[in-house]
């Protein structure tokens, strides 16, 4: 690679009534961690290895398909199956959420 970055921490000292440094070898290693982190992000490293762990929005998407078909639709405001009609007519105006053909809100219907 032949590369580097110097990382740039800080910590704040604790003091006691006289003056006297209370946590100097904790804040010298927070600071110290706090570049090293900052020199890490600064490459951007761990990132690939973080996008393997999470799935991404595009697979859990592909994995999520259902058959349509076989899915039964139920109206949100009645709790009622939806029937054909009234799924191709959500789908004709572009309405996501399902509703009966009693309870689609009025402006879903108009183009």
């Amino acid at each position: 690679m032949g590369r580097s970055h110097m990382g740039e921490g800080f910590s704040r000292y604790q003091t006691d009534d006289k003056g006297k440094i209370i946590n100097r070898h904790y804040a010298i290693r927070s600071a110290t961690k706090d570049g090293i982190r900052d020199a890490i992000s600064f490459f951007g490293i761990g990132k690939d290895l973080e996008s393997s762990k999470k799935p991404t929005v595009a697979k859990v998407k592909e994995n999520e398909r259902v058959d349509h078909s076989i899915q039964k639709l139920i109206c949100i405001k009645c709790n009622r199956e939806s029937r054909d009609y009234e799924v191709r007519l959500l789908q004709s105006h572009n309405v996501k959420l399902t509703y009966c053909e009693d309870h689609i809100p009025s402006h879903f219907l108009k183009k």
